[in-house]
Protein backbone atom coordinates (compact mmCIF):
# COMPACT_ATOMS: atom_id res chain seq x y z
CA UNK A 1 0.00 0.00 0.00
CA UNK A 2 1.49 3.36 -1.01
CA UNK A 3 0.88 4.95 2.40
CA UNK A 4 3.59 5.78 4.92
CA UNK A 5 2.54 6.81 8.43
CA UNK A 6 4.68 8.88 10.78
CA UNK A 7 3.56 9.46 14.41
CA UNK A 8 4.81 12.99 15.05
CA UNK A 9 4.60 15.81 17.58
CA UNK A 10 3.98 15.80 21.32
CA UNK A 11 0.86 13.60 21.01
CA UNK A 12 2.32 11.23 18.37
CA UNK A 13 -0.35 12.28 15.89
CA UNK A 14 -0.29 10.31 12.65
CA UNK A 15 0.97 12.18 9.60
CA UNK A 16 0.26 10.18 6.45
CA UNK A 17 2.18 10.33 3.18
CA UNK A 18 0.25 8.89 0.23
CA UNK A 19 1.87 8.62 -3.18
CA UNK A 20 0.85 7.54 -6.67
CA UNK A 21 3.67 7.44 -9.17
CA UNK A 22 5.58 10.64 -8.49
CA UNK A 23 2.60 12.54 -7.04
CA UNK A 24 2.12 12.74 -3.28
CA UNK A 25 -0.29 13.97 -0.64
CA UNK A 26 0.58 14.85 2.94
CA UNK A 27 -2.33 14.40 5.33
CA UNK A 28 -2.07 16.12 8.72
CA UNK A 29 1.51 17.44 9.00
CA UNK A 30 1.63 16.98 12.76
CA UNK A 31 5.27 17.64 13.63
CA UNK A 32 8.76 18.27 12.33
CA UNK A 33 8.75 17.40 8.63
CA UNK A 34 12.39 16.45 8.08
CA UNK A 35 11.79 12.68 7.90
CA UNK A 36 8.85 13.04 5.51
CA UNK A 37 10.64 15.58 3.31
CA UNK A 38 13.62 13.23 3.14
CA UNK A 39 11.30 10.40 2.07
CA UNK A 40 9.77 12.62 -0.60
CA UNK A 41 13.21 13.59 -1.89
CA UNK A 42 14.50 10.00 -1.93
CA UNK A 43 11.42 8.77 -3.81
CA UNK A 44 11.53 11.77 -6.17
CA UNK A 45 7.94 12.71 -5.29
CA UNK A 46 6.12 15.98 -5.91
CA UNK A 47 3.76 17.25 -3.21
CA UNK A 48 0.41 17.88 -4.91
CA UNK A 49 -1.68 18.49 -1.80
CA UNK A 50 -1.34 19.23 1.92
CA UNK A 51 -4.64 18.18 3.45
CA UNK A 52 -5.87 18.64 7.02
CA UNK A 53 -8.54 16.35 8.40
CA UNK A 54 -9.16 19.08 10.97
CA UNK A 55 -7.35 21.92 12.69
CA UNK A 56 -6.80 20.80 16.27
CA UNK A 57 -3.31 21.89 17.26
CA UNK A 58 -1.72 18.44 17.28
CA UNK A 59 -2.54 17.91 13.58
CA UNK A 60 -0.98 21.14 12.31
CA UNK A 61 2.44 21.53 13.96
CA UNK A 62 4.25 20.99 10.65
CA UNK A 63 2.13 23.28 8.46
CA UNK A 64 4.27 26.41 8.77
CA UNK A 65 7.40 24.38 8.03
CA UNK A 66 5.82 22.94 4.88
CA UNK A 67 4.67 26.39 3.73
CA UNK A 68 8.29 27.50 3.80
CA UNK A 69 9.35 24.63 1.51
CA UNK A 70 6.56 24.28 -1.05
CA UNK A 71 4.05 26.47 -2.86
CA UNK A 72 1.23 23.96 -2.43
CA UNK A 73 -1.33 25.46 0.01
CA UNK A 74 -2.49 23.82 3.20
CA UNK A 75 -6.19 22.96 2.79
CA UNK A 76 -8.84 22.42 5.48
CA UNK A 77 -12.58 22.53 6.07
CA UNK A 78 -14.15 25.98 6.15
CA UNK A 79 -15.83 25.29 9.50
CA UNK A 80 -12.45 24.76 11.15
CA UNK A 81 -10.77 27.70 9.43
CA UNK A 82 -13.46 29.98 10.85
CA UNK A 83 -12.55 29.00 14.43
CA UNK A 84 -8.91 28.11 13.84
CA UNK A 85 -7.69 30.44 16.60
CA UNK A 86 -9.74 28.51 19.15
CA UNK A 87 -8.70 25.09 17.88
CA UNK A 88 -5.00 25.90 17.63
CA UNK A 89 -4.58 28.01 20.76
CA UNK A 90 -5.86 25.19 22.98
CA UNK A 91 -2.32 23.74 22.93
CA UNK A 92 -1.43 26.24 25.67
CA UNK A 93 -4.06 24.74 28.00
CA UNK A 94 -2.17 21.45 27.91
CA UNK A 95 1.25 23.07 28.33
CA UNK A 96 2.24 22.12 24.77
CA UNK A 97 4.25 24.17 22.26
CA UNK A 98 2.69 27.03 20.35
CA UNK A 99 1.77 26.36 16.72
CA UNK A 100 3.64 28.56 14.26
CA UNK A 101 1.40 30.67 12.03
CA UNK A 102 0.31 29.23 8.70
CA UNK A 103 -2.33 30.11 6.13
CA UNK A 104 -4.91 27.43 5.30
CA UNK A 105 -7.34 27.72 2.41
CA UNK A 106 -10.81 26.14 2.39
CA UNK A 107 -11.50 22.80 0.74
CA UNK A 108 -15.07 21.90 -0.15
CA UNK A 109 -16.73 18.50 -0.07
CA UNK A 110 -16.67 16.65 -3.40
CA UNK A 111 -14.28 15.07 -5.88
CA UNK A 112 -10.94 16.85 -6.24
CA UNK A 113 -7.84 16.16 -8.32
CA UNK A 114 -4.36 16.70 -6.93
CA UNK A 115 -2.08 16.00 -9.85
CA UNK A 116 -2.92 12.43 -10.84
CA UNK A 117 -4.59 11.66 -7.49
CA UNK A 118 -8.39 11.77 -7.26
CA UNK A 119 -9.79 12.32 -3.78
CA UNK A 120 -13.39 12.11 -2.59
CA UNK A 121 -13.49 14.78 0.13
CA UNK A 122 -16.24 14.06 2.66
CA UNK A 123 -17.48 16.47 5.32
CA UNK A 124 -17.61 14.61 8.64
CA UNK A 125 -18.34 17.19 11.37
CA UNK A 126 -18.78 16.29 15.01
CA UNK A 127 -15.25 16.10 16.36
CA UNK A 128 -14.80 19.60 14.96
CA UNK A 129 -17.16 21.59 12.74
CA UNK A 130 -14.93 21.39 9.67
CA UNK A 131 -13.63 17.83 9.94
CA UNK A 132 -12.96 16.20 6.57
CA UNK A 133 -12.30 12.60 5.52
CA UNK A 134 -10.33 11.78 2.39
CA UNK A 135 -11.41 8.70 0.43
CA UNK A 136 -9.21 7.46 -2.40
CA UNK A 137 -11.41 5.04 -4.29
CA UNK A 138 -8.63 3.73 -6.50
CA UNK A 139 -6.79 2.38 -3.45
CA UNK A 140 -9.90 1.77 -1.31
CA UNK A 141 -8.47 3.77 1.58
CA UNK A 142 -9.80 6.61 3.69
CA UNK A 143 -8.06 9.07 6.00
CA UNK A 144 -10.40 9.89 8.89
CA UNK A 145 -8.35 12.05 11.24
CA UNK A 146 -9.91 11.98 14.72
CA UNK A 147 -13.44 11.11 13.59
CA UNK A 148 -13.03 7.33 13.51
CA UNK A 149 -10.36 5.26 15.24
CA UNK A 150 -9.65 1.57 15.72
CA UNK A 151 -12.58 0.54 17.97
CA UNK A 152 -13.20 4.13 19.00
CA UNK A 153 -14.33 7.57 17.83
CA UNK A 154 -13.13 11.11 18.32
CA UNK A 155 -13.97 13.29 21.29
CA UNK A 156 -17.02 15.48 20.99
CA UNK A 157 -16.50 17.56 24.15
CA UNK A 158 -14.05 19.95 22.48
CA UNK A 159 -15.09 23.39 21.11
CA UNK A 160 -17.97 23.05 18.62
CA UNK A 161 -17.97 19.26 18.97
CA UNK A 162 -21.21 17.26 19.10
CA UNK A 163 -21.62 13.51 19.51
CA UNK A 164 -24.88 13.16 17.60
CA UNK A 165 -23.35 15.02 14.67
CA UNK A 166 -20.24 12.84 14.91
CA UNK A 167 -22.27 9.62 14.92
CA UNK A 168 -24.31 10.82 11.94
CA UNK A 169 -21.13 11.64 10.02
CA UNK A 170 -19.68 8.20 10.70
CA UNK A 171 -22.84 6.34 9.73
CA UNK A 172 -23.61 8.36 6.60
CA UNK A 173 -20.16 9.27 5.26
CA UNK A 174 -17.85 6.48 6.47
CA UNK A 175 -19.84 3.33 7.18
CA UNK A 176 -21.33 3.62 3.68
CA UNK A 177 -17.89 2.96 2.16
CA UNK A 178 -16.98 -0.59 1.05
CA UNK A 179 -16.38 -2.93 3.99
CA UNK A 180 -12.79 -3.64 2.99
CA UNK A 181 -11.85 0.06 2.90
CA UNK A 182 -8.69 0.55 4.96
CA UNK A 183 -9.04 3.35 7.51
CA UNK A 184 -5.98 5.45 8.33
CA UNK A 185 -6.68 7.24 11.60
CA UNK A 186 -5.29 10.34 13.26
CA UNK A 187 -3.91 8.30 16.16
CA UNK A 188 -3.16 4.62 16.54
CA UNK A 189 -3.31 1.76 14.04
CA UNK A 190 -5.31 1.41 10.87
CA UNK A 191 -8.54 -0.58 10.73
CA UNK A 192 -11.27 -1.32 8.17
CA UNK A 193 -14.77 0.01 7.68
CA UNK A 194 -16.24 -3.49 7.94
CA UNK A 195 -14.58 -4.18 11.30
CA UNK A 196 -15.68 -0.86 12.76
CA UNK A 197 -19.27 -1.26 11.59
CA UNK A 198 -19.45 -4.48 13.61
CA UNK A 199 -17.01 -4.02 16.46
CA UNK A 200 -16.99 -0.29 17.24
CA UNK A 201 -19.04 -0.03 20.43
CA UNK A 202 -19.33 3.78 20.24
CA UNK A 203 -21.07 4.03 16.86
CA UNK A 204 -22.63 0.98 15.21
CA UNK A 205 -23.98 0.87 11.69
Amino acid sequence: MPVLTFPLGPLETNCHLYYKGTDALIIDPSGHMVEILTEIKNRKLTIQGILLTHMHFDHVYGCAELESFVKTPVMAGQGDIEISDILISSAARYGLPKVDEFHPVPLEEGIHKFGSIEVDVRAVPGHSPGSLAYYIKEENIVFTGDVLFYRSVGRSDLPKGDFETLAKSIREKLYTLPENTVVYCGHGPETTIGDERIKNSFVRA
